[in-house]
């Protein structure tokens, strides 16, 4: 079987097409008749003397073609970007789609379905969303206008109720029901709880895991860091005195650390050592993401309550805090945060003046 680009596929154009003649006059049944018409109302209306307004602004030929064959399959919305639909990436971008075909012995040539990926899709800032999202609806306007209203609330919808901070949630969330709706009868203008929640869901475990991952790479550096400057007593071989000297230093100061006691919680703006990013617990041995307390060092509850069923913790209102910018290593995501609000998960403050690690409230 030998595969070939839909580039690459010779097509066999009908006689009447070869000579011209494109004015066949129509023939049929009344049914045959109206689907001609319907086939019709795919191409825009001529409209005397409107002039183009942005050459660069073409929504490339795939897009098109998938809305005109009755949107049956899903268009990711990276293929209506502003950058996508310029005259210099439109065949790039399309080529990225393309369907894929087969030339098989018996069947001769038969179209092999290709697998679209929608992380990119999904990973669009919502200024590249929204452009994109209003190239949609001038395609769903011009080929199914009956739904325009339906998917106008949809997108209405988002806008409304998107934040900065779970912008990555919203975004798959659309893109799930885009990509559903091209096999399934679901009403876009009804909000799918069934389906935000399996993506909010998803979008915390792949937000823990890469927090977790930094942990650990933070936690190694960290480590490595101090083994290379801490005190080895066993420098100086050159003398037994110095050896039994620095032995005895080395098992005075094993003895005098096991003995000390955990670090207490202080206020301040340099603490010392990290803390608990939950309850305010400086023990070393204490890790913030198992922490179950429900009261902070100072008898107070926790700002953020218990963990639930899928292992998230949230506050009162049921808002999500980012751990990472809690945490040792801060986060430089900046204030639109899809791991959670940059507020101090230890006092609440939702202002962004400081994190956990330098609450003074503690």
């Amino acid at each position: 079987m030998i595969l070939l680009s839909v580039y690459e596929c010779a097509t066999n154009a009908s006689p009447d097409a070869a000579n011209g003649s494109e004015n066949v006059p129509l023939s049929g049944p009344p049914s045959d008749l109206a689907s001609a018409a319907l086939l019709a109302q795919k191409r825009p209306e001529r409209v005397d003397g409107l002039q183009a307004t942005s050459a660069a602004s073409l929504v490339p030929e795939i897009a098109r073609k998938r809305f005109a064959e009755g949107w049956r399959k899903h268009v990711p919305l990276n293929l209506l970007t502003d950058e996508a639909c310029s005259i210099l990436n439109r065949v790039a971008a399309a080529k990225e789609f393309d369907d894929t075909y087969a030339l098989d012995g018996t069947r001769g040539i038969v179209p092999v379905p290709k697998e679209i990926s929608m992380d990119k899709e999904r990973a669009l800032g919502f200024t590249d969303w929204w452009g994109a999202w209003q190239r949609l609806l001038d395609l769903i306007r011009t080929y199914v206008p009956l739904e325009l209203g339906k998917w106008r609330t949809h997108f209405t919808y988002i806008c409304a109720h998107r934040e900065d901070s779970n912008w990555a949630v919203w975004a798959a969330y659309d893109s799930e029901v885009r990509y559903r709706s091209t096999v399934s009868s679901l009403d876009p203008a009804v909000f799918h709880d069934v389906i935000y929640n399996a993506v909010l869901k998803r979008d915390w475990k792949s937000s823990a895991l890469e927090e977790l991952r930094a942990e650990l790479r933070n936690s190694s550096t960290t480590h490595a860091s101090s083994s290379s400057t801490r005190f080895h007593p066993y420098n100086d071989s050159n003398s037994n005195s110095n050896s039994n000297s620095n032995s005895r230093s080395k098992n005075q100061f094993f003895r005098k650390n096991q003995n000390q006691a955990p670090l207490a919680i202080t206020n301040g703006e340099n603490p010392a050592g990290p803390r608990c990013f939950i309850c305010g617990n400086r023990d070393p041995s204490h890790q913030s993401r198992s922490c179950d307390a429900q009261n902070r060092g100072d008898g107070r509850p926790t700002v953020l309550g218990a963990r639930s069923h899928d292992g998230s913790r949230v506050d009162s209102e049921g808002n999500r805090y980012c751990f990472a910018w809690n945490g040792r290593r801060g986060c430089q995501s900046g204030a639109y945060c899809r791991l959670g609000h940059h507020w101090c998960s230890l006092c609440g403050a939702q202002d962004g003046s400081h994190p956990a690690q330098r609450c003074r409230a503690v």
